[in-house]
């Protein structure tokens, strides 16, 4: 966070209301930016069919349960544990 945003939290106060979040938008456009294409790919991942987000999920849990973590049993498997092996490694895509 860059100190002209906590200069202006420090005196516009709470982050929720508009002229504030405005005050954000033109003080770290980037930060803004990033929140703005987070918004808008949790909205199509909410709008998925319930099928698409099941079979996501189990894409998931393969590539957690596999290749280095072969040995992982998938009950003992936590979510976020999976979603950092996700995010962490390159995808093992067999074509």
């Amino acid at each position: 966070m860059s100190a002209r945003v906590v200069v202006a939290t420090a005196l516009l106060g709470v982050k929720n209301r508009p002229a504030v979040r405005l005050a954000f938008w033109l003080l770290d456009p980037a930060q803004e930016r990033s929140r703005a294409r987070e918004r808008a790919v949790q909205a199509l991942a909410n709008r998925l069919p319930r099928e698409v987000a099941y079979w996501c999920t189990i894409r998931v849990l393969a590539h957690a349960t596999t290749g280095p973590w072969g040995n992982t049993e998938v009950p003992a498997l936590l979510a976020m544990d999976a979603l950092q092996r996700w995010n962490t490694t390159p995808a093992m895509v067999s074509t």
